[in-house]
Parts: structure tokens; C-alpha cells; sequence
């Protein structure tokens, strides 16, 4: 099952070089932390744009989850979104201005004002760098790759549906929000070596190979086989 696979991978031994691990099922976006950071952002600009159109800034609530997320504060360091966190709070300050972002690069891209037109591009860059961020775990990386890749071609999907939803592509939170579901209805191919170590597998990868040693999770009665028969209209 999918939802195991966190679980899983957290629990092996992060210290061991002989350790070799190879993901072969299809992970969904959708449960994974760079999904998490994408709904974050999403609600920390609509709620932004609601406020004020015309200066940049954002409520306490939405900014706190994102300073505190695993990829930005291992992207920026935990020292630098540790010493704006106290800052927030010490002056208990409610709505924030991007000003306070502006000694680091990162913190001022990602709290930077966006419109409809460049939100493909303000996500490619965000994911991009955690992409490429070797401080970050293998997943987060392979899942902040694919979100690269749904962003290279939001633009194509606009441009399809420009036509229906007319003047809404200009509207923020319906761009943010087409983004959002594109990548929550994706998977993520986690790739490695098939022929030695761990394999992590899904139940259906395992037809036809005979391992040795086998480790079966979450298949208790009622979760595989399935009980529930599919609907019918004949009865």
C-alpha cells in the first residue's frame, strides 16, 4: 500500500553504507511533503491577495507552516528560519511584511508578490532548488523533480482550457488551485538498482519473482482481497 511507504523508508537505517534500496511501486504526490508544501503555498497567496492587492503581505498563520516545513528549512537552513520565527513571535507580529524575508534569497522569492500569469514559473524555481538540495531526503527530491516537470507543462494545460474558463486564468486563486489538483492526481516514480538489496515493492510487482525473504505489509483480511463486491444495477 501506498500510504506505507513513508513509514517504511523512515525506519530503515540511515547509517548503513551497505544498505542498498530500490522503490519500484509508484508513490502518490499527493501524500508526500512536497505536496504539502505546494498546498501551503497556495493558501499563503490567496489568502494574501484577498487581503491587499496592492502590498505584499501575509498573515501569521500562513507563514509559520512554511518556515517550519522540512524542505524550506533545510533549503534555507534552520539557523535562518529559526532567528524570523522568533522574530514573529517575540514582536507578536500578526500580518507580516515581505520585508523581514529580504536578508535571505529563498524566503524573499518564495514571499514575493504573485499573480496568475507566473505561477508555473514561481513553482518550478521553488522545487527546483529542493530538487537539487542535497540536504533534503531522496523522496522529497524525486517528488520536488516531478513537480518541476507538471510545471513545464501547466502552461500547455492553461492554454487548452483557456477557452472555457475565459477570464478566470487571470484570477490567482483559480490558476493556484488548477495547479494544486494537476499535482495531486499525479504519481512519482522512485527508481534504483532491481537486481541486489531491499526491494520495496507493490503487491502487483511481485508476480512471477521469487525472493527468499519476504516482509508483507498492511494485507490483513478486508484489505486484501478486497470484501467489497463492485455496484451493479442488475440485482
Amino acid at each position: 500500500c501506498s500510504s506505507d511507504l513513508l513509514p517504511v523508508v523512515a525506519s530503515l537505517p540511515p547509517d548503513d553504507p551497505n544498505l542498498k534500496v530500490n522503490i519500484t511501486m509508484g508513490y502518490p504526490l499527493k501524500f508526500s511533503q512536497a505536496y504539502g508544501l505546494v498546498d501551503l503555498l497556495k493558501r499563503l497567496h490567496i489568502e494574501s491577495s484577498l487581503y491587499s492587492k496592492s502590498s505584499a503581505t501575509f498573515y501569521h498563520r500562513m507563514v509559520m507552516p512554511i518556515l517550519q516545513h522540512p524542505c524550506i528549512a533545510r533549503l534555507c537552513t534552520t539557523d535562518v528560519t529559526y532567528k524570523i520565527i522568533n522574530e514573529i513571535v517575540s514582536k507578536n507580529i500578526v500580518r507580516i511584511d515581505a520585508q523581514i524575508f529580504s536578508s535571505n534569497e529563498i524566503l524573499k522569492y518564495i514571499f514575493a508578490p504573485l499573480n496568475a500569469s507566473n505561477v508555473a514559473e514561481y513553482m518550478k524555481h521553488i522545487f527546483k532548488l529542493i530538487a537539487n538540495c542535497e540536504d533534503c531526503d531522496e523522496i522529497s527530491r524525486e517528488c520536488a523533480a516531478k513537480i518541476v516537470q507538471i510545471a513545464n507543462r501547466f502552461d500547455d494545460v492553461l492554454d487548452k482550457y483557456k477557452e472555457n474558463l475565459g477570464n478566470q486564468t487571470d484570477d490567482l486563486k483559480v490558476v493556484l488551485s488548477m495547479f494544486c489538483s494537476l499535482v495531486n492526481g499525479q504519481n512519482v516514480d522512485l527508481l534504483g538498482e532491481p537486481l541486489g538489496g531491499l526491494q520495496i515493492m507493490g503487491i502487483l510487482e511481485t508476480r512471477t519473482i521469487d525472493f527468499d525473504n519476504i516482509i508483507v505489509m498492511d494485507l490483513n483480511e478486508g484489505v486484501f482481497p478486497k470484501k467489497n463486491a463492485a455496484m451493479t444495477f442488475i440485482p
